[in-house]
């Protein structure tokens, strides 16, 4: 075995763990009122992220990203916080871009995604987001039920999370 290593260091192909080595980001996850937080530390830059989940939600940037499905097209999606009125996507797409939402997919046959990014400042302290992704389909109501907690937890974490 030890013949084996020291041919394959000769050729280039095994180097030994340098003590100084060591990775640049550290990934640590929470867990509270049904979402998942996952903590990314960057050592380099010493900056926090975090990324918020539950099924079909998630929230990074200042975007949360309500998922329908690959083949869902949503660019003409309408939404409603708990019982106020429609308000189209669209009217908050560029403020959603702006904080780094993804509107370009390789989805070419829908490039949509199956998703909808609606701003944190958009969405605000709602409970509910009922969400119609177009005409043909009847809407989908997402529960956000313990985000602000999950949300606070982030913050107490030192996230950068906008």
């Amino acid at each position: 075995m030890a013949g084996a290593i020291a041919a394959l260091a000769l050729l280039g192909l095994f180097h030994p763990r340098d003590s100084t080595d060591h990775w640049d980001a550290q990934v640590r996850h929470a867990h509270v009122a049904g979402w998942r937080i996952e903590l990314q530390r960057d050592r380099f830059t010493e900056r926090t992220s975090c990324t918020i989940k539950r099924a079909h939600v998630a929230y990074g940037d200042g975007v949360l990203t309500f998922e329908f499905g690959h083949g869902v097209d949503t660019a003409n999606a309408v939404y409603r916080l708990d019982n106020g009125p429609v308000l189209r996507a669209d009217d908050v797409a560029v403020e959603a871009a702006g904080r780094g939402a993804r509107f370009d997919t390789q989805n070419l046959d829908n490039p949509s995604n199956g998703e909808v990014h609606l701003p944190l400042t958009a969405v605000g302290g709602a409970q509910k987001v009922s969400i119609r992704a177009n005409t043909r389909m009847a809407h989908r109501v997402f529960d956000l039920t313990g985000f602000s907690r999950a949300l606070n937890l982030a913050k107490q974490r030192n996230c950068d999370v906008s």
